[in-house]
């Protein structure tokens, strides 16, 4: 199954509810999903860059930033992302 790494950064965003619902719909996918809330822009992303290189080391096939303001609308979005970056030789 293919391993997705999913990161969301939250400060105000009033969907962040739904936005985690519709990444926990996601299927194809074993998806592990890290939500940093409540910190200066640079600290946050910095947070989410290193929680992405400690999983990319145990084997996880796509990294997915997900803004939390952001719904998924395809249950099958990341599968079909993942396909296609396979298919065209993309990163």
């Amino acid at each position: 199954m293919i391993k997705v790494f999913v990161g969301t950064l939250h400060t105000i965003e009033n969907e962040l509810k739904q936005c985690v619902e519709s990444i926990s719909m996601q299927e194809g996918v074993e998806i592990k999903h890290v939500i940093i809330s409540n910190q200066p822009e640079k600290q946050a992303h910095n947070e989410l860059w290193k929680a992405w290189a400690d999983h990319k080391k145990i084997g996880y096939d796509m990294f997915v930033k997900v803004d939390a303001d952001t719904t998924i609308r395809s249950k099958e979005a990341f599968k079909k992302a993942y396909d296609l970056i396979v298919k065209n030789g993309a990163t």
